[in-house]
């Protein structure tokens, strides 16, 4: 008796789509080209050095182990195949993606955590997986051009997370870079768990959990304003001290003027000082006390 007699069609269908994405990935032959090269490189090429110190440390240890763990009329040659088995297993994840390291937790723990210092709450309640990419990816989407029009394409991402997703992507590379330089004002861990803090009010509109209603006044009056400013000074084509990317939409300038708000604080009270004050209100924090960031930085 077949319990599930769609079930073979459905694994057809599956199938189906998938060759059909890959045949609409080959249109765009310029992105995806390009970016296979570069993921070759970054995987591949660049692991080379790394996978073959593991190869002949772990090769060498299990030689060894192996011989004198067995009795001795054991040929070399399976010593070899032991050995052989064992290092395919341990190299596998290094050689087909990436080894998720104590180093990789720790560095995006402790970032993330510094959103939650001195609040209730200790966790992000909305997140329930973190996946870690070696590189950047791409993505195909849909984007709004205006005008009722619509584009189909990849976009190259770093990150990713959204509202009822309960996940959260980062690239290694970039992850590690944000640590790396701590007051440039771009960090891709703040940006994307800012997101996270914006969920909290079931809703992706650029403003958190607040505790009462004049906070959300106080809030939405300071916000409106200066998301207005710097995206009139973006269509404009002024310099801008926030990264303009915060202007396309609400929920995007939320997570960039937290990157500003831990990496440059004292700029970004000088340049903006409403903003900073909303933002040490929310974090109950004052990042100028600890910050690496120059001293008069503007």
């Amino acid at each position: 008796m077949i319990r599930d007699p769609l079930g073979p069609f459905r694994k057809v269908g599956a199938w189906t789509y998938f060759v059909r994405d890959i045949g609409r990935a080959l249109g765009d032959v310029r992105t995806y080209g390009s970016e296979t090269i570069r993921q070759m490189r970054n995987i591949g090429v660049d692991s080379v050095p790394l996978a073959a110190i593991v190869a002949a440390f772990i090769g060498a240890v299990t030689a060894i182990q192996t011989r004198y763990q067995l009795f001795g009329g054991v040929q070399l040659s399976v010593v070899g195949l032991i050995s052989r088995q064992s290092v395919i297993l341990e190299l596998g994840p290094l050689l087909t993606g990436l080894v998720l390291t104590d180093e990789i937790r720790v560095t995006i723990a402790g970032q993330a955590c510094l959103l939650l210092l001195h609040r209730e709450t200790d966790y992000y309640a909305q997140l329930v997986s973190i996946l870690v990419y070696p590189t950047g990816y791409i993505a195909d989407e849909e984007r709004y051009m205006g005008g009722g029009i619509w584009q189909e394409g990849g976009e190259h991402r770093l990150g990713h997370t959204g509202h009822h997703l309960g996940a959260l992507v980062l690239a290694w590379d970039a992850v590690r870079k944000g640590a790396a330089e701590p007051n440039d004002g771009v960090n891709l861990v703040l940006h994307e768990f800012a997101h996270q803090l914006d969920f909290e009010n079931r809703s992706s509109d650029g403003t958190p959990a607040l505790e009462t209603s004049g906070d959300y006044r106080a809030w939405a009056r300071v916000m409106s304003a200066e998301f207005d400013a710097l995206r009139e000074a973006a269509d404009s084509g002024e310099d801008t001290f926030l990264d303009d990317y915060g202007a396309t939409n609400p929920s995007e300038f939320f997570a960039v003027i937290t990157e500003a708000f831990f990496e440059r604080p004292r700029a970004l009270r000088h340049n903006h000082p409403a903003l900073f004050m909303q933002l040490q209100r929310f974090y109950q924090q004052d990042p100028t006390t600890y910050s690496l960031e120059a001293i008069g930085a503007s």
